[in-house]
Formats: C-alpha cells, sequence, structure tokens
C-alpha cells in the first residue's frame, strides 16, 4: 500500500514515475534498453546506472519485456540473436543436470519463484555449458538456457518507488542542555542524576587499600566521610566509580572491595543483639535505611575468629560483615562544594544596632565612672537609666523607666558602711546605701544572655 502511494505521488507530481533514461513503466518498474552484449557485461552496464538486470516476477512483467525489446525472428534466431532478451537468471550449480541450480538473480532481493521455460528447456544444447537464460527465441515468449558470451539484447530495470524522492530528514535535535557547573572541589565526581542528591560529591582516595579506621581518618582528613549509601542506584554508581570487580575482591583479595560508611553501633563483644543486630551507625551520621545484604549477611562467619563489625561492598553488589582490619578500597563523600565565607556586615545592614564589642565597652566606661565618682543610685538616677538602657539594648529588652520621684526612698540602716569619704550628705538621699557602681554591677551580673561578664572595680580597690 505505502508503494503504491508512493507511485502514485510521484505521478502526481511528475506526471511519469521513471527517471530520465528510463521509461516503458509497467508494473512499479522502468526499464532502460542498452546495446547487445554479453550476459556479465549486461550486468555490470545495468550496475552501472544505479540499475540490475530485470527480474521476471509475472506474466504480464515478461510479456512487456518482449514488447520493450521488440522480440522478432529475424533478430532473435540461429543467424542473429541481437533482439533475443537477456533475463537476470543464472545457474548457480553447473554440474548437476542442466535443470538444476536455476535460482540466482542479477537484482538483489529478486526471489521470483516464476520460470517460463519452453518445452525440453534447459538442455545444455549439444552439451554445450548454457549457464544463462535468455527469451525470445523464435519469437516466443518463452525462455531457453544458452551460453552466457551470447551476444542479446540488454535491459535494466529500476522499481519505480526508489524513484520517489525521500523524505527530507527531520530537524536535528536540539542540542541537549548543558549540565550544571559542578559545585563538588577539584578532584570529586558530581553524583549522577538519577542518584537525585545533586549536591552530593565522591572521591576516591588512591594509594594502598586500607582498613576500614583509616579509611575513615583519610575521608575526614579530605573533608568528607565515609560513602553512605541510600539507594540501589548509588549502590551500583559507587561501584562502578571505584572498580569494584571480581578479579580483587574475592577470597584471596580484597584491594578493590569498598568499604561503606556503616558499623556495628553496639557489637556481639559489648553485649549486643548478635551480629545482624544495631547495623545503624554511619560515617557521615546519615539516617539511610538502604541495606543490600548478602543472603545470610552480615553473620560474623564462624571461619573468622575476630569480630565482623565493618561492612563492605563486592562485585555482586551485595554488602558482607567484615573485619575491620581488612585492608580495601577506600572511597569518601561530602555533601558539596565548602560553603562560602560569610559577607562582611555592611554599616545599616541586616541585624543593625550597635555591635557587641561597642556595648561592652561603654559599659566599662559607665560602670568605671560611677565606681569612681561613687553616686549612688538615687543621686543621680540618670547615669544608672543610661547604663541599665545600654543592657536592655544589648539583651533585646524594653528600657527601664525611671522610678516615680513621688516614690519614697526606703531607708535602711546598713550593716558595712561604705568609708565617709564616699558617703557624701545629700538631701533626701542620706540613707541610701547601695553606691551605682554596685548597682550596675550586679545589674550585669543577672543579665544571662551577656557575652562575658563585666567586672567593676570599686574604688578602695574591692571588686
Amino acid at each position: 500500500m505505502r508503494a503504491f502511494l508512493c507511485i502514485l505521488l510521484a505521478a502526481l507530481v511528475k506526471g511519469d514515475p521513471c527517471p530520465s533514461g528510463f521509461g516503458d513503466y509497467s508494473e512499479a518498474k522502468c526499464y532502460r534498453r542498452l546495446d547487445a552484449t554479453s550476459f556479465t557485461d549486461c550486468s555490470v552496464q545495468c550496475r552501472g546506472i544505479q540499475a540490475s538486470m530485470v527480474c521476471i516476477e509475472s506474466e504480464v512483467q515478461n510479456t512487456h519485456v518482449f514488447d520493450v525489446i521488440g522480440v522478432n525472428t529475424q533478430c532473435c534466431s540461429w543467424s542473429d540473436q541481437s533482439c533475443c532478451a537477456w533475463i537476470g537468471l543464472s545457474q548457480s550449480v553447473t554440474d548437476q543436470g542442466t535443470d538444476q541450480g536455476w535460482d540466482t538473480w542479477d537484482k538483489s532481493g529478486c526471489t521470483s519463484s516464476l520460470r517460463l521455460w519452453a518445452p525440453s528447456e534447459p538442455n545444455d544444447f549439444n552439451d554445450n555449458p548454457e549457464n544463462c537464460a535468455v527469451m525470445g527465441w523464435g519469437a516466443a515468449h518463452t525462455w531457453f538456457d544458452t551460453e552466457c558470451d551470447m551476444r542479446a539484447a540488454c535491459l535494466c530495470e529500476k522499481d519505480a518507488a526508489e524513484l520517489v524522492p525521500a523524505p527530507p530528514p527531520p530537524p536535528p535535535l536540539p542540542p541537549s542542555p548543558s549540565p550544571p557547573p559542578s559545585s563538588c572541589r577539584p578532584g570529586w565526581v558530581s553524583a549522577p542524576g538519577e542518584i537525585g542528591q545533586p549536591d552530593k560529591c565522591y572521591k576516591v582516595l588512591e594509594g594502598e587499600p586500607k582498613n576500614q579506621r583509616d579509611c575513615a581518618a583519610g575521608c575526614h582528613n579530605a573533608g568528607g566521610s565515609s560513602i553512605c549509601v541510600s539507594s540501589a542506584e548509588e549502590n551500583e554508581f559507587v561501584s562502578t566509580l571505584a572498580g569494584v570487580s571480581g578479579e580483587c575482591c574475592n577470597f584471596q583479595d580484597q584491594s578493590c572491595c569498598l568499604w561503606l560508611g556503616l558499623t556495628q553501633s553496639v557489637t556481639e563483644l559489648d553485649g549486643g543483639g548478635g551480629a545482624a543486630s544495631n547495623w545503624d551507625l554511619w560515617d557521615s551520621g546519615c539516617n539511610s535505611a538502604f541495606r543490600n545484604w548478602q543472603v545470610g549477611e552480615p553473620n560474623n562467619d564462624p571461619t573468622y575468629t575476630g569480630a565482623e563489625d565493618c561492612s563492605a561492598l563486592t562485585a555482586d553488589l551485595f554488602w558482607y560483615d567484615t573485619p575491620c582490619e581488612m585492608e580495601a578500597a577506600c572511597m569518601c563523600e561530602t555533601g558539596g562544594a565548602e560553603p562560602p565565607c560569610p559577607e562582611p556586615r555592611q554599616p545599616g545592614g541586616g541585624g543593625g544596632g550597635t555591635s557587641g564589642g561597642v556595648v561592652f565597652l561603654l559599659l566599662l566606661i559607665f560602670s568605671g565612672l560611677a565606681g569612681t565618682v561613687g553616686f549612688y543610685e538615687g543621686k543621680d538616677q540618670r547615669i544608672s537609666l543610661g547604663a541599665k538602657a545600654l543592657l536592655a539594648k544589648a539583651m533585646g529588652k524594653p528600657p527601664p523607666q525611671p522610678r516615680s520621684q513621688t516614690q519614697p526612698a526606703t531607708i535602711t540602716t546598713p550593716t558595712n558602711p561604705l568609708p565617709t569619704l564616699y558617703q557624701a550628705p545629700m538631701p533626701r538621699f542620706e540613707g541610701a546605701a547601695t553606691p551605682l557602681a554596685t548597682a550596675d554591677s550586679a545589674a550585669v551580673a543577672s543579665a544571662p544572655d551577656l557575652p562575658m561578664a563585666v567586672a567593676v572595680a570599686l574604688p578602695d580597690g574591692r571588686a
């Protein structure tokens, strides 16, 4: 059906489905006649014009070929064979009888089983090697075997379906988007997309195989940790990246088996629940629940006298518990590139406010002044409130409110009064016994959010 539509389309577009030099269209084939020549030369000349010798697939086609050549008795007889027509059939086996081996068509892909032999043909007449087929002897539409070097009419054919121009190729696909730049440090490999952890990076530690503890230490020194496997895809990826293979991961050689970051948090020697219990401690601190133990593992292999408290990945992609002293390949992982250094805070930028260092310095100044002068809290409330306001600002609390002027001061008799030198009499406040420096020091000591304590020296050297 498709071939028919192609032919119809070509006919509608061109009016003739045959290319230049070809014609006599019939049954989806086009033909071109060449000069009389031998069977072999006819085959070569047809191929030179991207065609082939005729392949007869029906009696209708056989008649059409006969008519195109114009076979007649004057030029297809004993005296002249120039208008006998070569057909592309020849004998593949020539030593098993004259009627055997007639199965080779010059046209590639031709499987026609049609045979229109004349009576008593093929016959190797007079024991001549007649291994090629020709049409038209005596102006008959039947076939005869004849010698291949006879000069007869050469007819080439092309399938009309081949003449329909092939549709233009589809436009090229747009280029694949470039992968995002890797966030991994130099020497580390990014996790593939199927793992679903785009910020994860891996690094195989070069050098000699290591025991599990040296592997973990090497990873920590490299800025990472022993690998934590979270899926079957990641399990296969790390095996491939590390080059795990049966040649170096077997009972005799474990140099390319791969350490996992998984160990027993409580071992049998520590009173654990057995070889299969407490496999929950990942070196990286991850919480992966993925496990890919081989059947029967973990088992603390009874043929080994020590403990098998560490785990390794082998060439079959399964996990085994193994002695931590085993020497194996080491791979590290990290969450990605090192975090960038914090931006310096700009004046007036986010956070704002007075820095802790400035507040601390101001508190020292206020407290020192208050201690040196020896003002009482009640003598000049403004200084005390200023210090407390700074404290409140540093602690993120509202500033204190001044005491009502109408509230009478509480007069107490000091049990250990300060020297008279620091008790200058003032109207209405002679009995106040708490020095400002002491009050502000107490306020500082009671502020839990301050980064450090503020020590205030009293004038007589007491702290």
